[in-house]
C-alpha cells in the first residue's frame, strides 16, 4: 500500500471506531436511564424479589 492508501485506510477506521464510541455511550446513557427508572420503581413500590 502507498502511504496515501494507508492514511486513508487509518482515517476510515479511526472514523469507525469514533462512531462505535459514539454508540457505546448512547447504550451506557441508556442503561443509566433504566436504573434510574428501576432504582425509582423499587422506592415506589419495595423491592419485589423478597
Amino acid at each position: 500500500m502507498i502511504p496515501e492508501e494507508l492514511a486513508t485506510a487509518l482515517q476510515e477506521k479511526e472514523t469507525e471506531l469514533q462512531e462505535k464510541e459514539t454508540e457505546l455511550q448512547q447504550e451506557k446513557q441508556k442503561l443509566s436511564e433504566m436504573e434510574a427508572m428501576l432504582e425509582k420503581y423499587r422506592q415506589q413500590f419495595g423491592d419485589l424479589s423478597e
